[in-house]
């Protein structure tokens, strides 16, 4: 959220794609300028939109052993200073994680709606996707207004293969920075996530960690990428869900069995979000071809 007051010559933030979208849209709307950096690699689904929405998009791009959020919110935060436009951010912003948190005040609702008077007690956890830590937070947040302890309903944060900042910190007890040297090996990328764009984070925000380490009850890394298409697959075929890969991690991580439920209790997968494009989808699902209309 901006402060109080119009912006001083408009908005600027870095974003991998998604938070870059919405901000876009919510600045035209507004009639807002609006700047957004994105890593040259983003998705160009992504940073087809954000151009749609009518934002200027600059690109970023990250050297040998750089990682690539951290460059592009540099460029960000250089911009906002040479151009006095007001700098954002997707998740190091109370405000952000409160609005992410209505996802899991809806969460909440709908499992009741579902599980009936005793969803609070059915629900044993909560499993979220997770980057910088924001919609992770938010929930924790939501789950914790609730009246609910990490004891009945514990939330898990599930992050790619490599770039799993969140789980080092909880094990390490304090925030933690995944290496560059382990993020970008010298050679061929090997084990690292290559898919999962949106979640690429180089260490948990200052603000998400605060929320998320004395919360959350676990922090995961997905197996791969293709576990993320195999998930990609089964939300397809049996909910008629689009979901990128990032967006799949979580369900990934039940399906291969990584997150443990008790009998009869009930797990909660936050399939976030569906920007992907045509080509990508049918690659991840193994089709060769893609039929022209």
């Amino acid at each position: 959220a901006a402060p109080p007051g119009p912006p001083r010559r408009g908005v600027v933030a870095f974003s991998s794609g998604n938070f870059g979208q919405a901000l876009a849209a919510a600045s035209s709307d507004l009639g807002v300028r609006c700047c957004v950096v994105s890593p040259h690699d983003a998705p160009s689904v992504k940073l087809g939109r954000i151009r749609g929405y009518g934002a200027e998009l600059r690109l970023s791009t990250a050297g040998p052993g750089e990682n690539r959020e951290v460059v592009a919110s540099a460029m960000a935060r250089d911009v906002a200073e040479r151009e006095g436009m007001t700098l954002l951010h997707p998740f190091e912003d109370v405000d952000v994680v409160h609005g992410q948190g209505t996802a899991g005040v809806e969460l909440l609702e709908q499992a009741r709606d579902v599980l009936g008077d005793d969803g609070d007690s059915s629900l044993e956890k909560i499993v979220v996707p997770c980057g910088g830590g924001g919609l992770t937070a938010g929930i924790n947040l939501a789950v914790e207004a609730a009246g609910l302890s990490r004891s009945s309903v514990g939330v898990t944060s599930v992050e790619p293969a490599g770039f799993d900042d969140h789980a080092l910190s909880l094990h390490a007890h304090g925030r933690e920075r995944r290496s560059l040297a382990e993020i970008y090996p010298a050679g061929a990328p090997i084990g690292r996530s290559t898919e999962c764009d949106a979640l690429m984070a180089g260490a948990p925000g200052i603000t998400t960690w605060s929320i998320n380490g004395p919360r959350l009850e676990d922090a995961i890394a997905s197996p791969g990428d293709n576990s993320a298409a195999r998930a990609m697959r089964i939300a397809f075929e049996h909910f008629r869900l689009v979901l990128e890969p990032s967006g799949a991690l979580a369900l990934a991580t039940i399906l291969d069995g990584d997150v443990e439920v008790g009998p009869g209790r009930a797990v909660c997968v936050v399939a976030s979000g569906g920007n992907t494009d045509l080509e990508t989808f049918a690659r991840l699902m193994g089709c060769t071809k893609t039929r022209e209309t």
